[in-house]
């Protein structure tokens, strides 16, 4: 299976959400380069890797073209780990990467 969109910008993407080691405000904030943790359309939510790809509705319609995909993968709804590629099946894994990619290519 070929990699949908083989960029160096999307694997650093998808490397600092695994790492925590973002540029969304609940890092920096720890970092003391922003005032607040929070998500700017949220702000009583920590701008973090799962709040991106999971809650923020900042990007509730692209998420919302995003599941379907997903639950052809996982029965269940995926949690941060599947979506980052940390499932125990090497294929689902895969698979749940590359649609994790493509979400970010688009919001990114």
């Amino acid at each position: 299976m070929v990699d949908l969109f083989p960029s160096r910008a999307l694997d650093t993407a998808v490397t600092r959400l695994r790492t925590g080691h973002t540029r969304l405000n609940a890092h920096l904030h720890r970092l003391g380069m922003t005032d607040s943790p929070h998500c700017l359309w949220c702000p009583t939510h920590p701008d973090t890797p799962e709040h991106l790809l999971l809650h923020c509705p900042r990007h509730h319609s692209r998420r919302v073209a995003f599941l379907p995909s997903l639950s052809a993968i996982h029965p269940h709804r995926p949690t941060l780990t599947h979506l980052l590629g940390g499932c125990t099946n090497t294929t689902q894994a895969f698979k749940t990467l590359n649609l994790t990619r493509t979400f970010l290519h688009k919001t990114i």
